[in-house]
């Protein structure tokens, strides 16, 4: 420990425990102040020995230094106490390895009869014989040119006038347990000369205006509760009372309902939350009622009802209860709707020909459905189905039609309006093309595309090309095409071979029927896929294909109206029913594609065949089991799912309409064959039979022109 040079050590003046206190800070890098009467003697050039009464240990923050800055602290804390008329010595120096300051600044308020000296050394002295009591503050700074300053000091030396003795206290404080509300009063005394200050803390901060040797506090609350201890002080020092600790216990206070739970109407399915809330002394448990029966673990201040159905509709409370008695909610009443039902597909418009079937038909869910259509806003007696059937379209049938779709559970809701009109057409819409991709295999896994001519009122002939592409559908990314595929066109009713191809040899009348119909054109003159072109009277016909090396894979089947493109003549044969039979591998399809022409939209039935008992019969073995009817259309570059059907249920409509087209009957009504009817307007549309869970077999897919 370093200081003055005239600071001599009087190691036999030092007792145990200052000698103790003195190696600890010495361990310390922190400046310290030592003054103890009998323990330094300070010599020349002073000229004379100053004792005094220890006064104080000082801590100020180490130098910024190589080492670091040290934070300022006291050892022992300031204050510093003192009396008037007896001398008084503070040594200001450094311990630890820090460089020394080679100034000091100093600052504040100086007692009276004290003097700093050494300012410009590396110690300073704070010395003299205080003459006025009070309380002083200085700031006390060491400087060093080469690292800088140290934390300012702020150092107290409290001087007492002569004869003055410190706090004591003479009563302390009582400790208290109280309710909420009452009021408390705390009494402590002290001695000392002169008389002491009071100050009254509350967990170590001062309580404010608690300056009296007496604390009263009014209508205390839970959060008054704590430690309270009062500080005595004088010139001469403080005191500092035992702690009263003061417990503050809530008033009993029976429950109160303060936030009643609200009543609610909602739709079956939802979710549902009631809240209430409840005050009380102590704390009240809540439970939840319904008709005044308690819901098993509903025991908190919220109650949530998931995915409610019409058996949670009632009246719902909240019992809350303490020792001190029960409070009930307003009763909060929850009404469950059913959901009512949804339109998932609206009814579409559309431009029918004179003596058309148009259909109109509305796609809804929800429970127990009904139906009523009206036209014009009036009700149309019977047509309480989801579809809506005007055979023989006349012009008084032209008009705005809604349907109303009602639920067994309560709630309606009504269609958008679908348009009808009815015109007589110089071109009315037609069937005019059959395609379909479909697989080859051996056996009876040949590809059947069947069609019939004819129509109410015709005679003689139309013009029809028949196509098989194989090579040339390998341009459009069919890796697994058939590599020489044969056409043959057969005679339903006697099996009668009509015509056949093999390799269509690039002939010109091929090409322009290409040409007239928007065929695409084959990819060479010779390349092995084949077509033929005729003259052929209405009746039923199939075209087969197959593969000449008895190969397996992929192949497009087209049939075409040429005489479509010349102007419409109602006498001439027309394409009233297209069929394509095929076998539908694993996860595979068959999706014939057609067209509809003119001006006019066209009502088909469409049916995908497969459980079927005649024909399965008729197949013998090998038919698929489940196939399920998705119908699309082509426009604008982009492909939509319009409908759907899975089993087609036994629709009574379906089944008159099937046998008004002459299509074979569906024997069962629960059987798992797909049937749709429906008014397409003119476009390109495909239909794809797929079978349930990735099942095979033959299937057969049809489409029937519905006059």
């Amino acid at each position: 420990m370093k200081f003055p040079s005239f600071l001599q050590r009087r190691l036999h003046w030092i007792n145990l425990p200052t000698l103790t206190l003195l190696t600890l800070l010495q361990r310390s890098p922190v400046v310290r102040v030592i003054v103890d009467a009998g323990e330094f003697v300070f010599s020349s050039p002073l000229g004379n020995v100053l004792k005094s009464t220890l006064a104080t240990a000082v801590t100020l923050g180490a130098l910024n230094s190589r080492a670091g800055a040290t934070e300022v602290t006291s050892s022992p804390s300031s204050p510093v106490s003192a009396t008037v008329g007896t001398p008084l010595t503070v040594a200001f120096g450094t311990l630890g390895t820090q460089s020394p300051p080679d100034s000091w600044s100093t600052g504040g308020n100086v007692p009276p009869g004290l003097s700093f000296s050494g300012q410009s050394g590396q110690n300073l002295l704070l010395s003299g014989t205080p003459t006025t009591p009070g309380t002083f503050t200085m700031q006390i700074t060491g400087d060093t040119v080469s690292y800088g300053s140290t934390p300012t000091l702020s150092f107290v030396v409290n001087v007492a006038a002569s004869g003055a003795t410190a706090p004591a206290i003479t009563t302390q404080p009582q400790s208290q347990s109280v309710a909420t509300g009452a009021n408390v009063t705390f009494t402590a005394a002290a001695s000392g000369s002169p008389a002491p200050t009071y100050q009254w803390k509350k967990d170590g901060t001062n309580v404010s205006g608690a300056t009296s040797a007496t604390l009263t506090l009014n209508n205390v609350q839970t959060g008054d509760a704590g430690s309270y201890t009062v500080v005595a002080t004088n010139s001469a020092g403080s005191a500092t009372s035992s702690a009263a600790m003061l417990t503050v216990s809530a008033t009993p206070a029976a429950p109160a309902i303060t936030t009643q739970p609200q009543s609610q109407t909602v739709v079956a399915g939802v979710n549902v939350t009631l809240t209430a809330a409840a005050s009380g002394v102590p704390a009240p448990t809540l439970q939840w009622q319904k008709g005044g029966v308690n819901i098993s673990g509903a025991t908190g201040a919220t109650l949530t009802l998931n995915n409610v159905v019409a058996g949670d509709s009632g009246s719902y409370t909240l019992v809350a209860t303490n020792t001190s008695g029960t409070a009930t909610s307003t009763a909060a009443v929850l009404t469950v709707n059913a959901v009512p039902p949804t339109i998932s597909a609206q009814p579409a418009g559309h431009t029918m020909a004179v003596g058309a079937t148009a259909v109109l038909e509305v796609q809804a869910t929800g429970n127990s459905l009904t139906y009523q259509w009206k036209k014009d806003g009036t009700g149309l007696i019977g047509a309480t189905s989801a579809r809506l059937v005007i055979a023989n379209a006349q012009a008084g049938d032209a008009g705005s039609y809604t349907v109303t779709v009602s639920g067994s559970g309560g709630g309606t809701v009504t269609s958008s309006a679908a348009v009808l009109s009815v015109i007589t057409p110089t071109n009315p819409g037609r069937l005019i093309n059959l395609s379909v991709r479909g697989f080859v295999g051996t056996g009876n896994q040949v590809l059947i595309m069947g069609f019939v001519t004819g129509g109410g009122g015709t005679s003689g002939t139309t013009s029809l090309l028949a196509r098989a592409g194989g090579p040339s559908i390998v341009q459009y990314g069919v890796t697994d095409a058939i590599a020489d595929p044969t056409l043959g066109l057969v005679l339903q009713s006697t099996g009668a071979s009509v015509a056949s191809n093999d390799n269509w040899g690039g002939t010109t009348a091929l090409k322009n029927a290409f040409a007239a119909t928007g065929a695409s054109p084959f990819i060479s003159d010779t390349s092995k896929d084949s077509a033929l072109l005729g003259d052929f009277p209405g009746n039923v016909y199939s075209v087969v294909v197959s593969n000449t090396t008895g190969a397996t894979g992929s192949v497009v089947a087209e049939l075409y109206d040429v005489g479509a493109s010349s102007p419409y003549n109602a006498a001439t044969p027309r394409l009233v029913n297209l069929s394509s039979r095929g076998y539908i591998g694993a996860n595979g399809s068959l999706i014939p594609g057609f067209v509809i022409q003119g001006q006019t939209a066209k009502t088909v039935l469409i049916r995908a065949i497969g459980p079927n008992p005649s024909f399965a019969a008729a197949l013998g073995s090998g038919n698929l089991s489940d196939p399920i009817l998705y119908l699309y259309h082509a426009h604008d570059g982009v492909t939509d799912t319009i409908y759907v059907n899975d089993n087609w249920g036994g629709d009574a409509q379906i089944t008159a309409i099937g046998n008004q087209v002459g299509a074979s009957a569906l024997t069962s009504s629960t059987s798992k064959d797909a049937a749709i009817l429906i008014t397409l307007d003119p476009g390109i549309y495909s239909a794809g039979d797929f079978g349930v869970g990735g099942s095979t077999g033959i299937t057969l897919v049809e489409v029937y022109d519905v006059p």
